[in-house]
């Protein structure tokens, strides 16, 4: 048995700026507690952050 958890978030911005935010290192530290990416997320794998 799997349990799947899907997290569903509103989000007022244009689709540019959130991108932004999600994927930019220095909008990540503001908005992700001053970590950003290592390297840019893909999808299906791990992800690493640094501080």
């Amino acid at each position: 048995m799997s349990t799947d958890h899907v997290y569903q978030l509103y989000i007022r911005a244009e689709i540019d700026d959130a991108w932004r935010a999600l994927t930019d290192p220095e909008s990540t530290r503001q908005y992700f507690h001053a970590t950003h990416w290592i390297s840019p997320p893909v999808l299906g794998k791990a992800f690493q952050t640094r501080a």
